[in-house]
């Protein structure tokens, strides 16, 4: 089905961590092709709608033959355009397996001279990476990606707001962020021309933006080998990070069910626990309350549900760091503030996301 209503086009767009780390390259107008597709993406979308994109909201230059070329070209890279990501497996024998995989980026790509417009859809490969995300997924704020002309410094972009939760700090291995960039191998050989091509670019394009960046070389036996990035003013975007994602991520019941005023959430109601498919053990229906009555919003409590259910968090660390968080960040006078509760929000999620690291590392 066609999709000509815009009106539903996002102020920030999501994909998951693999595709945030796959190894691909893309030019400035793909770039914007790209991200107004993925702006178009109703966050109930259960699969990929062809979508229709203006050529002067990409190009913005009057419609004349060197843009229908412009057009044309951008449509053929994109239909061959590819992402490659590596993970991790486990064998039969329990052993750790390496698995590459490529995935098309687009089912077609189509522009009709003078229609004004292009016309694509996504390939159904690439829905887990771009549907339905509810964990292991990175936000970009789409008026800051847009003015983006160099691929490198919308990559960099992409990384680091990756791990804008986790402290701010990313340390990437200099051959691994060429691979990522797909840099070519005789491209950039000396790293002091990688330095200004790829990173101070970088850092001068995200200036502005909330990805600006400080860096330092790390250096084994007087050779780079890894490029550390921090990022600026880390302390305020973190306790902020919730108000900028909206509660959309999450569906209208189970938006509903992490609100306060749910009775389950009420100190005095179940004095007696009954497991329940939602909380099959007590310990989890409290770390859950806890989470609800100390400032973390219905998206970050079912992130942290979701991930007692699987077992990457225990329940009793998130009680834990809760009552922490009472401590460092305390009520200011008789009442709780609203400006409280979200500062207290923030430090549990900040909390939380290193003993996720903790858990991965380990």
């Amino acid at each position: 089905m066609e999709d000509k209503d815009q009106s539903h086009v996002r102020k920030f767009v999501w994909q998951s961590n693999r595709l945030v780390n796959a190894r691909y390259e893309m030019g400035y107008i793909d770039q914007r092709i790209f991200l107004q597709t993925l702006a178009q993406i109703k966050l109930d979308d259960e699969e990929f709608r062809e979508i229709r994109l203006s050529v002067r909201d990409l190009y913005g230059d009057e419609l004349n033959g060197e843009s229908y070329k412009t057009m044309t070209d951008a449509c053929s890279r994109l239909m061959g355009k590819n992402f490659e990501i590596e993970d991790i497996l486990e064998g039969q024998k329990g052993e750790k397996l390496k698995r590459f995989r490529k995935y098309a980026l687009y089912d077609f790509v189509e522009y009709v001279e003078k229609s004004g417009e292009i016309r694509c859809r996504l390939a159904v490969s690439m829905m887990p990476h771009l549907l339905q995300l509810r964990r292991e997924f990175t936000q970009g704020v789409l008026d800051e990606l847009l003015p983006l002309n160099s691929h490198y410094s919308f990559r960099i972009y992409w990384l680091l707001m990756q791990y804008a939760a986790m402290g701010g700090v990313r340390e990437i291995d200099i051959e691994e962020l060429r691979s990522i960039f797909k840099v070519k191998e005789d491209q950039y050989k000396r790293f002091v021309d990688f330095r200004r091509r790829v990173i101070d670019r970088a850092q001068a394009d995200l200036s502005l933006t909330s990805m600006a960046f400080n860096y330092e070389i790390i250096t084994h036996k007087k050779r780079a080998v890894a490029i550390r990035f921090r990022l600026k003013n880390q302390k305020q975007r973190q306790l902020e990070l919730f108000q900028n994602q909206p509660d959309t991520l999450l569906k209208p019941e189970t938006e509903a069910f992490w609100q306060p005023e749910n009775p389950v959430f009420d100190l005095q109601f179940g004095q007696r626990f009954k497991p329940s498919e939602r909380f099959p053990a007590e310990d989890l229906l409290l770390a859950s309350r806890m989470l609800v009555m100390n400032g973390v919003d219905a998206q970050g409590c079912e992130r942290w549900y979701q991930a007692m259910m699987t077992h990457q968090l225990m329940p009793k660390q998130v009680i834990g760091i809760c009552k922490q968080a009472q401590e460092t960040v305390p009520q200011q006078g008789s009442m709780l503030t609203g400006t409280t509760m979200r500062k207290r929000g923030g430090w549990i999620h900040k909390q939380l996301n290193e003993q996720i690291k903790v858990h991965k590392a380990g």
